[in-house]
């Protein structure tokens, strides 16, 4: 009996707020927050670094970088991106734990392990590429 008076009592408070309490103008507040944004300092930093980004990116070099890096990726088969995606996760993992190595303070006793584990999994995906890249592509379809 306690239970149901408590669950009419919340339907009647419920119903009150609904009536009593205006609804928000979404639109509006979006609307409102975005002129406070675009006046600030900030805003106005972030979008003059963003424009001087746009007006340098077509002559960086770091495009035509990028962009041959694309294409080299888009031409391998599928088994060859996920070796290479091996590949590069393996040498990470084994570029760490020679940095770790060379610290004349570790961290830690265990600080090796993520990046033996990142090296193992890269290249275990490397030597499984073919089964690896046709999981993938069942799963895509």
């Amino acid at each position: 009996m306690a239970r149901q008076i408590r669950i009419w009592w919340q339907s009647a408070v419920a119903l009150a707020n609904g009536l009593t309490v205006p609804r928000p103008d979404v639109a509006a507040s979006d609307r409102a927050v975005e002129m406070v944004l675009r006046d600030s300092r900030l805003f106005r930093l972030l979008d003059a670094a963003d424009a001087s980004g746009r007006r340098a990116w077509p002559h960086a070099r770091s495009k035509s970088w990028w962009l041959r890096i694309a294409a080299g990726w888009a031409a391998l088969s599928g088994p060859g991106q996920v070796r290479a995606a091996g590949v590069v996760a393996m040498v990470g993992g084994l570029t760490a734990i020679l940095a770790q190595a060379a610290k004349p303070v570790s961290i830690g006793p265990l600080i090796w392990v993520l990046p033996a584990v990142v090296a193992c999994l890269g290249l275990l995906a490397s030597l499984a590429a073919g089964p690896l890249a046709r999981a993938i592509a069942d799963k895509a379809s």
